[in-house]
């Protein structure tokens, strides 16, 4: 597949943290990956990432989470990542509520989406649904697909380093729940040997790619 034309031996991972090295070094760490990993993803040519979101899309739909769910949440792409336009188009027209992120200072939110929704830009340029558009509250999501710059085969997941996603999902951690069910996109290429962890990043259960389904067991 194109996307899989890079292996893990082309990220640089030499000053991988060991125990008890600080978040200080992880920053840096990530940092360096999100560099080379976000120049990796918008490398693939608009035909690769069409054909890679429509392969993340059949994958999705095969899986019984997905098909059983009634709340779905996804992301509007930008900066590379692989788009999940055709997932939301087919999960409104199965009759699924869907939502998508909506940022508020440095919290972040899911407001109500449809494909005809008219939509604004937010401060780094993503378009999401207006204020005026209903939220719903992140425990009441059945699944949530979620973009990321890296991921490695435990589930760890490297994002644009924000931490929205973190602090939104935190009671998964907190109050020790399963649900919402937190799904990975990517594209293969984006799969690296090991991510730089912290306490507060919140790992994946699922991670769908254009050539394969991961599932994280823990």
């Amino acid at each position: 597949m194109p996307s899989s034309e890079h292996t893990n031996s082309d990220i640089d991972t030499h000053s991988r943290t060991e125990p008890g090295t600080d978040s200080g070094d992880n920053s840096r760490m990530k940092a360096s990956l999100r560099q080379q990993l976000r120049a990796r993803r918008k490398s693939l040519t608009a035909a690769q990432q069409k054909h890679a979101a429509s392969n993340v899309a059949q994958h999705l739909a095969t899986l019984e989470c997905y098909q059983n769910a009634k709340n779905v949440a996804a992301y509007l792409a930008s900066d590379g990542e692989i788009s999940a336009d055709r997932i939301l188009e087919s999960a409104y027209q199965d009759g699924k509520q869907c939502f998508v992120p909506r940022i508020q200072g440095r919290q972040m939110d899911f407001a109500a989406y449809k494909p005809s929704d008219p939509l604004v830009a937010n401060q780094y340029g993503i378009l999401e649904p207006s204020v005026t558009a209903t939220a719903i509250q992140p425990n009441k999501l059945d699944i949530v697909l979620m973009p990321l710059v890296a991921f490695d085969r435990d589930g760890k997941r490297l994002g644009m380093g924000g931490g929205y996603y973190d602090r939104c999902f935190e009671f998964r951690i907190t109050a020790d729940c399963s649900r919402p069910i937190l799904i990975g996109l990517a594209h293969d290429c984006q799969q690296i040997a090991d991510i730089p962890n912290d306490t507060w990043d919140m790992p994946l259960d699922i991670i769908i790619t254009d050539v394969s389904v991961l599932s994280i067991t823990t």
